[in-house]
């Protein structure tokens, strides 16, 4: 119990990102068996590329459901190990509106899609926005090594180039052309790990304002790093004390 609440505090998102793909999984699971199979509860949550100007909490909420065990299970595999890596990296704040960015990200090129190609698209799984994380954790550690099986090693970069690929083409499956659309999320998502690109920030105030060099780190190391300062600080001072009490010091 111990480690779960060290681990909740270091990664509150994607610990709160799994519980709400079990969740979303259970409630599936147990309206299968009513009358409709609470088709309409599910799909009041999917994006539709048609009609979601009228439902604008689609842009987001598609990434609630989990359709099925495969899809909960792969889910689980991405948000722990990989998701929970970043955001510990990161911090919560900026992994969950990286998370949030994504989401919408595949909402917006899915409906620019459908409107070019003159197909309809519908989004009802957190698959792509788990595939997109994955995609950056690999440009946030291209050169990492990953036991596949446990035998053979695959470096960071080639699990978000695998992933990216794979994940556009089943995203695309029956309708190829999207594939040059879908992607895109992907590509902005290795560019974001990479470094290359910045999204802007939220919840921090005062323009200008300089923040702390450990700033992305879980809280501990924050708390660790203020009390180092504040210890240099007053040890600095007190050198500053001692040396003006010395005899022949200049007095103020």
């Amino acid at each position: 119990m111990g480690s779960f609440s060290q681990a909740f505090r270091r990664t509150p998102v994607s610990i709160a990102l799994m519980m709400v793909a079990g969740a979303s999984f259970l409630g599936l699971f147990l309206l299968s068996g009513s009358r409709g199979g609470g088709g309409d509860v599910v799909s009041g949550l999917w994006f539709d590329s048609g009609d979601w100007a009228a439902r604008p909490w689609t842009l987001l909420t598609y990434a609630l459901v989990n359709p099925g065990p495969l899809a909960l299970l792969c889910n689980l595999i991405g948000l722990y190990f990989f998701a929970m890596a970043l955001e510990s990296r990161w911090g919560s704040r900026r992994f969950g509106w990286a998370f949030a960015a994504v989401v919408a990200s595949f909402s917006f090129a899915a409906w620019i899609g459908a409107m070019i190609l003159g197909k309809p698209y519908v989004l009802n799984s957190m698959g792509p926005a788990v595939a997109a994380v994955v995609v950056a954790w690999g440009a946030v550690y291209p050169r990492t090594p990953v036991m596949l099986y446990a035998v053979l090693p695959i470096e960071g970069r080639w699990i978000a180039w695998g992933t990216g690929v794979l994940a556009t083409v089943a995203l695309s499956y029956g309708n190829p052309p999207m594939a040059l659309f879908l992607a895109l999320p992907f590509v902005l998502s290795a560019l974001y790990g990479a470094g290359r690109l910045r999204l802007p920030e939220v919840g921090r105030r005062g323009k200008g304002k300089r923040y702390h060099d450990y700033e992305g780190l879980d809280w501990d190391r924050r708390r660790e790093a203020e009390a180092e300062r504040r210890r240099l600080k007053e040890l600095f001072e007190r050198s500053w004390r001692e040396s003006d009490d010395e005899p022949g010091a200049k007095s103020s």
